[in-house]
C-alpha cells in the first residue's frame, strides 16, 4: 500500500521542482498531516485533540505566511534600454 503513495508522491514533488520553488513544496509538506486528520474525521469518525487542532492550526497559519510571501518570478525579464 505504501510504495504506489511513496513512489508516486516523491516523483511528483521531485518533478515539481521544476516549476516551483523548494521552500514552497517544503512547506506544502507540512500540511500532508493535517489533511491525513481531518480526512480521518470526516471518514473514520476519529476526532482529534486538542493539541491535534492546535499543531494543524499553526502549521496551516505557517504554510499561509509563506505563500502570502511568496512572488513568482516574472516570466520574461523586462528589456534594457540601451544607455546613451
Amino acid at each position: 500500500m505504501t510504495l504506489g503513495p511513496q513512489i508516486l508522491g516523491h516523483t511528483v514533488l521531485n518533478w515539481a521542482l521544476r516549476y516551483v520553488d523548494a521552500s514552497i513544496i517544503s512547506g506544502t509538506i507540512l500540511a500532508e498531516p493535517v489533511v491525513w486528520a481531518l480526512l480521518a474525521w470526516l471518514i473514520l469518525s476519529e476526532r482529534p485533540g486538542f493539541a491535534t487542532l492546535l499543531g494543524g492550526a499553526v502549521v496551516l497559519l505557517g504554510l499561509f505566511l509563506l505563500l502570502r510571501g511568496y512572488r513568482a518570478p516574472p516570466e520574461h525579464p523586462p528589456p534594457v534600454e540601451p544607455v546613451a
